[in-house]
């Protein structure tokens, strides 16, 4: 992370410095004001819905061949290794 100056224009314009232009290129900003500051983040995208992730992993695990008792076994497995080390 680096720091660089900038001046606010009597219109109340703020211009990127040309660095985070060049790295951020062009796409939404978020920004978050205080009395004594100004946070500015790159917005990268929606996030995804619950719902979304859910589907991505379930796609994963009927491609990985993943069963009902595979995950019944492994929450055995699971159970057991953290009894024996209490």
């Amino acid at each position: 992370m680096t720091t660089e100056t900038t001046t606010i224009i009597k219109d109340g314009s703020l211009r990127l410095p040309r660095s985070a232009r060049r790295a951020w290129k062009d796409g939404k900003v978020s920004m978050r004001t205080s009395a004594d500051a100004i946070v500015i983040q790159r917005v990268q995208g929606p996030k995804p819905s619950f719902g979304e992730m859910l589907d991505e992993i379930q796609k994963s695990v009927k491609k990985a061949g993943i069963t009902p008792k595979d995950v019944e076994d492994a929450i055995r497995w699971a159970r057991r290794t953290k009894n024996k080390k209490q």
